[in-house]
Formats: C-alpha cells, structure tokens, sequence
C-alpha cells in the first residue's frame, strides 16, 4: 500500500479477513482500489445492507461437452463497512487474551516438549 506505487493504480485483493474499515481506508488514502470477499457469516451487516438491493450483475454461460455452468457476479461500490459498534472490542479484547494465554502455555511447555522430543525421537 506504498504511495510510492500509486501511479500503477493497484488493486488489492483480499478474502474475508481483510475487509474491514482500517484497512480499506489505508488502500484509498494511498491511492489504491481494492476487490474484497465479505462472507454472510462473518459480515451479517453488510449482507444484510445488501438484501434488497438492485446490485449490478454479469451472468455467463459456459457449456463444455453436454456440462452447462452459469456463473454470475454481483457486486457493488461504496459499500459501507464500518459495523461492530456494540460486541467488536470485546471480541478483540478475548482474541488477545487468548493469544496471551496460548503464549504462555506454550512458554511453559516448551522445554519439557524439547526434552520429551529428544529422549523418543522419530518412530
């Protein structure tokens, strides 16, 4: 996201975990458009933004042999993706704590792991 590379007008491509506010914000103020995937389970807000909307469509139709696919692509600019007002924090603030946790499990376990490896070796 280097402004340095503004002028090749990059766009950035992302799955389910990099749709999210900052980071879009980041893509545009450097100059940048991006395309993100934003799954219903994970972005309940934004589909349901979505529900109801005229959203521009492509279909196409691809036959290979006697198989038949149709695809069809949907999407939409402008889409606003700031949502988690009442639980996102908590939900950060337990992800860190489980990191944490998980640390210093493994801070704990790692010499006695080191010393369990080297006396079984490979089977």
């Amino acid at each position: 996201m280097a402004p340095d590379y503004a002028w090749l007008r990059p766009v950035y491509l992302g799955d389910d975990l990099y749709a999210n506010q900052p980071l879009c914000q980041a893509i545009r103020e450097a100059g940048g458009s991006f395309l993100l995937v934003c799954k219903p389970a994970s972005h309940k807000t934004l589909w349901d933004y979505l529900n109801g909307v005229d959203l521009d469509t492509v279909t196409e139709t691809h036959r290979r042999g006697t198989a038949k696919r149709t695809y069809r692509y949907r999407w939409m600019n402008d889409v606003p993706i700031r949502h988690g007002k009442e639980t996102l924090a908590s939900v950060l603030v337990v992800l860190n704590l489980l990191a944490f946790a998980l640390h210093t499990g493994c801070d704990l376990i790692e010499t006695a792991w080191q010393k369990a490896r080297a006396r079984f070796r490979a089977r």
